[in-house]
């Protein structure tokens, strides 16, 4: 608003409101592998993989294309949405292994031409195995994952490809069992 006024002519100044935190929300190491083992569907496992294991979101995964992944070395190239920088990742043996279970003749990876392709399957397994999780909470639950694993700030900006440490913190929440490990190593 203040800018616009300014291109008015309007000098003013605005306080912007202050506005709540959103609540961190991830997904317990148990909870992401009861929804990877109960997913049915061979896309839908890939997908969640994809998303625990890979840090994607879902715009990255539904756009990946099989020219842009070497399973025999482990790797993909994920287009990144939000910069739209393209980057070869190290995939997670399990992102592999449901890969491999997908046709290989289709050009995309997965079968949904939007971002709102898996949230249908995701619905029903989230139903039927009693976890609330939506799409992006797996960013979340992988920045948390891999810090607890004791993974550098660094390391946590690569391999989610966040560009600056103050956004890869922002996918780690507080787990007082993670501060409770460091302190013990003390």
């Amino acid at each position: 608003l203040q800018a616009v006024m300014r291109t008015a002519g309007i000098n003013v100044t605005l306080k912007r409101p202050k506005q709540k935190q959103p609540k961190h929300r991830s997904l317990t190491k148990e909870q992401r592998d009861l929804l990877i083992e109960n997913a049915d569907d061979p896309d839908l496992k890939a997908w969640l993989c994809l998303m625990f294991f890979q840090a994607c979101r879902t715009s990255e995964a539904v756009s990946l294309e099989w020219d842009n992944v070497d399973l025999p070395n482990g790797l993909a190239l994920i287009g990144m949405t939000k910069t739209d920088d393209e980057e070869w990742t190290p995939l997670h043996e399990r992102t592999i292994a449901a890969l491999a279970n997908l046709p290989k003749q289709r050009e995309k990876v997965l079968r949904w031409k939007t971002r709102s392709g898996p949230s249908k399957g995701l619905t029903k397994l989230c139903k039927r195995v009693g976890i609330k999780i939506n799409a992006h909470m797996g960013r979340h639950t992988f920045g948390d994952l891999f810090h607890e694993q004791g993974g550098s700030l660094r390391d946590l900006m690569e391999a989610g490809r966040w560009k600056s440490p103050n956004s890869a913190m922002r996918y780690t929440g507080k787990r007082v069992e993670r501060v409770r490990k460091g302190i013990a190593k003390l």
